[in-house]
């Protein structure tokens, strides 16, 4: 009686074990095939990191030349130290500043000054109508009419003479003056100062 029942308790022992040792073997790694790599040189830096030349795990270098996968397609590589790819550094692209426009070029301050006679023929002691306009650049380069002196100035013996009576300020750059023909040919011309400048000269017949 002793004996089957050793004989059982044997078996359900053996049975137990096996079924534990089933359960806790380790499951081994997946080899590395060479055609896993896309180049030799993939292959290399791997067989490298893996131990390779001294250690070859995964059968990578059949030859035991310390070169993995030799059939595989280059690049490739001989090198006994893992590959490793050095970070790219971005250009520093700088920001570019448009250019400034330069200010516009100032000149000094000017005036310019115009003249226009109503009727230029005119009869001794007809009233005669000058018109005069006074224009004026701060120095700008723009022209406008300002308030400012002026006068009316007739040409006898050669030199320039201020009309009597004349001398007025132009309001807003505009004055209107009436005097008498003499009866003879004048020639007269306006003035403005501050800077100074003449208009051009008119005949009064």
């Amino acid at each position: 009686m002793l004996r089957p029942l050793f004989i059982i308790l044997t078996t359900i022992i053996a049975s137990t074990l096996g079924v534990l040792g089933a359960t806790t073997a380790p499951a081994s790694a997946k080899d590395a095939n060479c055609t896993d790599f896309s180049s030799q040189a993939a292959a290399q830096s791997y067989f490298i990191s893996r131990g390779g030349p001294y250690s070859d795990p995964d059968g990578l270098d059949s030859d035991g030349d310390g070169i993995a996968c030799e059939s595989r397609p280059c690049p490739c590589s001989t090198s006994t130290t893992p590959i490793t790819t050095t970070p790219v550094t971005p250009p520093v692209t700088t920001p570019v500043t448009p250019p400034v426009a330069p200010p516009p070029a100032t000149t000094s301050p000017r005036t310019e000054t115009k003249l226009k006679v109503n009727p230029k023929r005119a009869r001794a002691g007809q009233m005669v109508r000058f018109k005069i306009t006074r224009l004026y650049d701060p120095g700008t380069g723009e022209l406008e009419p300002t308030t400012g002196k002026v006068s009316l100035e007739q040409k006898l013996r050669g030199r320039w003479r201020t009309i009597k009576g004349s001398r007025h300020m132009a309001l807003n750059g505009y004055l209107t003056l009436r005097y008498r023909a003499p009866g003879a040919v004048i020639k007269v011309r306006a003035k403005s100062s501050g800077p100074t400048s003449y208009s051009e000269i008119v005949m009064v017949r």
